[in-house]
C-alpha cells in the first residue's frame, strides 16, 4: 500500500508538469494513454481560456467581454463619404472649366477658332492665309488714332522699317489730345500718310458700333471716310506739286514729297470689336471692308507693357493681324519690345491692305452678296 500510494503521488506530479508543455511534446513522450489524454485536455482548456486578440484594434488589447470591444468601422458610410467628396471635387473642376475656358478663349483664342471665324464670316478679315513661298509677314493695326502718343508711335515704326494701319476716330481729328503735347489731328494724319502708313475708319466716337442705328452708323462712317480721303488727297497734291517744282521736302512737318500709297481696299473696324449682320451689309454697301484681327493683347484694358508684348510675341504667326491701341501711355513701351523682336524673327510688318494683297493668291475673303 505505501508503494502504491507513492506511485500515484508521483504520477499526479508528472501529469501536472506535463500539462504545462505544448501538445506536440506530450504526444512524443512514452506515457500511458490516460496520462496523455489528460495532458492534451488541460492544454486545450488553457488555450481556450486565453482572451482573443483582435487585429483591427489600435493596440494589442485583450478583451474578455464582447460588449467592451471597440466598434468596427462602417465601410458603407466610408464609401458614401468618399463618393460625395469625389463628386464635389469633380463639380468644382467642371465649374472652374466652364468659367476659365471661355475666358482663356477670349484672351488667347486658338488659331483653330480664328480659322473658324474667318470661314464663318468670309467678308470680315481676321487672319490672312499666305502662300507657302511668301515671306513671313504680319499686319499691325492701331486703333483710336490720332492722339498725343501718335508721333512717338510713328517714330518707332519708321526706326524699325515697319508700317501700320491706323484706325481713326473722327472725334479725335480736330485736336489730337489735350494739354501742351496736343497736336493738330489732321496734320498728324498727313504725316502718317507721308511715311507710308494707312488710314482706316473707326467711326466717329469711341462707343460700340453695334449699338448704333443704321442711319447713325452710316452718317459716322461717311463723315470719317470723307475726312480720311481729304487728308490723302492733300498729301497726294502736295507730293505732285513738289515733284513738279523739283523741290524735296516740300510741305509741312518735313515731308519728303513722296506720293502716298494707293491701296486697293478701304477698311472699317467696329467700335469695341462687335458687329452684326446688318452692320456687315451696311459697310459693304458703303464700299468698305470689315476688319478685326487674330492677335489682340487687350491693351485697351491691360496696362502692363511686358504682358502685352509677351501676348503678341507668343501668338504671332505669318498672316496674323495684330490689334493694339493708340491713346495709351503703355503702347509705346510695348512696341519698343515687340518691333525689334519681330524684326529679329524675320517678320515683315506691313499695313493691312499690303497683307491682304499679298495673300490674294492664296485665299482672299469674299465679299458678301446683298
Amino acid at each position: 500500500m505505501p508503494r502504491l500510494h507513492l506511485t500515484n503521488h508521483l504520477t499526479r506530479l508528472l501529469s501536472r508538469l506535463l500539462s504545462t508543455l505544448p501538445e506536440p511534446v506530450t504526444t512524443l513522450l512514452p506515457l500511458p494513454l490516460p496520462l496523455r489524454t489528460r495532458t492534451r485536455t488541460r492544454a486545450r482548456s488553457r488555450a481556450l481560456s486565453r482572451p482573443p486578440i483582435y487585429p483591427y484594434a489600435a493596440t494589442t488589447t485583450h478583451y474578455k467581454d464582447k460588449d467592451l470591444l471597440p466598434p468596427r468601422p462602417q465601410r458603407r458610410h466610408l464609401l458614401t463619404r468618399r463618393a460625395l467628396t469625389m463628386a464635389g471635387v469633380a463639380l468644382l473642376v467642371l465649374l472652374s472649366g466652364l468659367v476659365l475656358l471661355p475666358a482663356y478663349a477670349i484672351y488667347r483664342p486658338p488659331h483653330l477658332l480664328i480659322r473658324y471665324f474667318q470661314h464663318r464670316w468670309p467678308d470680315t478679315t481676321f487672319h490672312v492665309p499666305l502662300p507657302p513661298a511668301a515671306p513671313p509677314t504680319i499686319a499691325l493695326t492701331i486703333d483710336d488714332a490720332p492722339s498725343t502718343f501718335t508721333p512717338q508711335i510713328l517714330e518707332l515704326l519708321t526706326a524699325h522699317e515697319a508700317r501700320a494701319t491706323f484706325f481713326v476716330i473722327g472725334a479725335q481729328i480736330p485736336g489730337a489730345g489735350v494739354g501742351p503735347a496736343a497736336t493738330n489731328g489732321e496734320a498728324m494724319l498727313r504725316e502718317l500718310v507721308r511715311h507710308g502708313m494707312e488710314l482706316a475708319n473707326h467711326a466717329m466716337s469711341d462707343r460700340p458700333s453695334r449699338d448704333l442705328s443704321d442711319a447713325v452708323l452710316e452718317a459716322e462712317v461717311r463723315g470719317v471716310q470723307g475726312w480720311l480721303e481729304r487728308v490723302e488727297d492733300q498729301v497726294a497734291s502736295a507730293s505732285a506739286s513738289a515733284s513738279a517744282s523739283g523741290e524735296r521736302g516740300a510741305g509741312e512737318g518735313g515731308a519728303q514729297g513722296k506720293a502716298p500709297a494707293k491701296y486697293k481696299y478701304k477698311w472699317f473696324r467696329p467700335g469695341s470689336g462687335f458687329f452684326s449682320d446688318r452692320m456687315r451689309v451696311l459697310i459693304h454697301r458703303l464700299g468698305l471692308r470689315m476688319a478685326l484681327g487674330s492677335v489682340y493683347p487687350h491693351d485697351a484694358q491691360i496696362n502692363w507693357p511686358r504682358v502685352n508684348a509677351w501676348h503678341i510675341l507668343s501668338m504671332v504667326r505669318s498672316g496674323s493681324v495684330i490689334v493694339c491701341h493708340d491713346r495709351r501711355g503703355w503702347t509705346v513701351p510695348m512696341l519698343k519690345r515687340v518691333l525689334p523682336e519681330l524684326k529679329r524673327r524675320g517678320f515683315r510688318v506691313v499695313t493691312l491692305s499690303e497683307l491682304v494683297e499679298l495673300g490674294e493668291q492664296s485665299q482672299l475673303p469674299k465679299q458678301i452678296s446683298t
